[in-house]
């Protein structure tokens, strides 16, 4: 398990150094452990791992929250990618099986139903150059409605240069996919040895 974890932290590092962002190996696992405590302690499914792991980063580095913002969801679009394609795979070996109940069939359909929907969430926000505006526009009126005194129009401007950081973010990896593999490959180093956790558990 500690293996499969750093495995998940080269990946994002990785990621991170193609957008020139350069932290150390021991710091980026110490950053994804912070986080997934984070993911433990609080109810909001990945996110609240996800945020503090982009706080950290960002404390360290500088760097723009745009940019380390598209370095979290290409590194989710990477891992969803094999997750999906590995669920998938389980999937059609239970369903291919007889005597299989209805009930594990089910919960399989409902799995890969969620990871999908979720893959084309991450989908949109890399590709759909207006998504990250839509949802940040959002995010503004919630906060204008909500706490007006504590709203700053100087923030706008800040807002913009994040957007436009994170659109050159993906622009990087979408004329030089390449610089993906290697995230790739790891990633699937990761899942294979995650998986092999439960298989150890049930031999044991």
């Amino acid at each position: 398990m500690l293996a499969s974890v750093f495995c998940w932290s080269i990946a994002w590092n990785s990621i991170l150094r193609a957008l020139s962002v350069k932290i150390s190996y021991r710091q980026a696992y110490l950053y994804y452990w912070v986080g997934y405590f984070g993911d433990l302690v609080l109810p909001c499914g990945t996110i609240c791992g996800e945020l503090t792991r982009l706080y950290l980063v960002q404390k360290q580095t500088g760097k723009s929250y745009g940019v380390l913002v598209a370095s979290a969801i290409t590194n989710r679009l990477v891992a969803y990618t094999i997750l999906a394609s590995g669920l998938c795979s389980g999937a059609i070996l239970v369903f291919l099986k007889p005597g299989i109940p209805p009930v594990i069939s089910n919960i399989f359909v409902v799995f890969v139903i969620g990871v999908t929907i979720y893959l084309v969430v991450l989908l949109y926000l890399a590709f759909v150059k207006n998504a990250a505006r839509n949802i940040s526009s959002l995010y503004q009126k919630i906060l204008k409605a909500l706490r007006p005194k504590h709203y700053q129009s100087f923030k706008d401007t800040q807002r913009e240069k994040s957007l436009a950081n994170y659109y050159t973010g993906f622009k990087i990896f979408r004329e030089k996919p390449r610089l993906l593999i290697k995230p790739l490959i790891i990633h699937l180093i990761s899942y294979l040895l995650g998986l092999s956790v439960y298989i150890f558990i049930f031999y044991a």
